[in-house]
């Protein structure tokens, strides 16, 4: 799932792969300020958390709305432009190998450098 972030709050947006409640992207919102897998990632070292979801309400409503119950393993990653949370990549299901968390890591990067140079371009147009 791709979250994007506005706010303090992170507002379901696009969602990748075969699970029941992938239709309700759209009305998931989580708020930044309290506990949350998507919070802890944003504190994380390097924008990115894996492994068990922490017990919070938040998380709780989370997979309530997905229509799924809690997963044993997560990963977050945070897509930053400069020091601003612009987006959020989540997804759950087996634990990831360091390999697979680095991936996730640059992917967060190379994101984040696109929309830099979307902005540039955008910049120098105007």
């Amino acid at each position: 799932m791709l979250f994007t972030v506005r706010d303090h709050f992170a507002f379901g947006w696009k969602a990748f792969g075969n699970f029941s409640g992938r239709t309700h992207v759209e009305h998931v919102l989580i708020p930044l300020d309290a506990p949350s897998i998507l919070q802890a990632a944003i504190a994380a070292e390097g924008g990115v958390f894996h492994g068990a979801p922490t017990p919070s309400t938040v998380n709780s409503y989370f997979y309530k709305v997905l229509g799924i119950s809690e997963p044993r393993h997560v990963a977050a990653g945070v897509i930053m432009i400069g020091r601003r949370v612009v987006n959020v990549l989540y997804g759950h299901g087996k634990e990831l190998t360091p390999l697979q968390l680095e991936d996730l890591r640059q992917v967060c990067r190379v994101a984040a450098e696109a929309y830099a140079r979307l902005i540039s371009v955008k910049k120098k147009k105007e």
